[in-house]
């Protein structure tokens, strides 16, 4: 049996149908170069719960895009749930690049990869909005502290029986 969570407009009037899925994040990351050393963002996924980000870089499918990784977001259960995250920088403000203040805004597009437990087998997509403001700076050692969040909604598919959004 598969459960399906997807935007649709048949969802307002049939609620077994699906539901969209909203995911917001928040916290820090902290990198020397492109490698992520250290960071701590908590996850909130509707109808899942409450969940650790963790990212590291990966490859770029799309040419276009300017930033991707591999997330994995571990639940208090146990379960894990990942995704390859592809964004594009859309926006830079502030100081410029890695001055403290600079900020990124990016649209990503977060393709569902599996996981564990529940969402073993999992597939989907979500679209997501990112912002990152650099809040540490040391252009000696290149290392970077950036305050991160981002919101997407999208579609989560679960073969497990234990979804608890259904």
């Amino acid at each position: 049996m598969a459960y399906l969570l997807a935007p649709s407009a048949a969802v307002a009037s049939n609620p077994s149908a699906g539901k969209t899925i909203v995911v917001r994040e928040s916290g820090f990351e902290s990198f020397i170069g492109n490698t992520n050393v250290s960071g701590l963002v908590h996850a909130v996924v509707r109808g899942f719960g409450a969940a650790t980000d963790t990212a590291t870089f990966g490859a770029c499918v799309n040419p276009s895009s300017t930033v991707c990784a591999d997330n994995a977001l571990k639940f208090h259960n146990g379960d894990t749930l990942r995704w390859h995250d592809e964004g594009t920088l859309v926006q830079m403000s502030g100081p410029p690049f890695p001055e403290v203040g600079h900020i990124n805004r990016f649209s990503d597009v977060l393709t569902v990869t599996g996981g564990t437990g529940r969402f073993a087998g999992a597939t989907g997509q979500l679209i997501a909005t990112e912002s990152s403001e650099i809040i540490v700076s040391d252009p000696n050692t290149s290392f970077v502290k950036k305050l991160v969040s981002e919101r997407a909604a999208g579609t989560i598919i679960v073969l497990h029986p234990r979804h608890q959004g259904v």
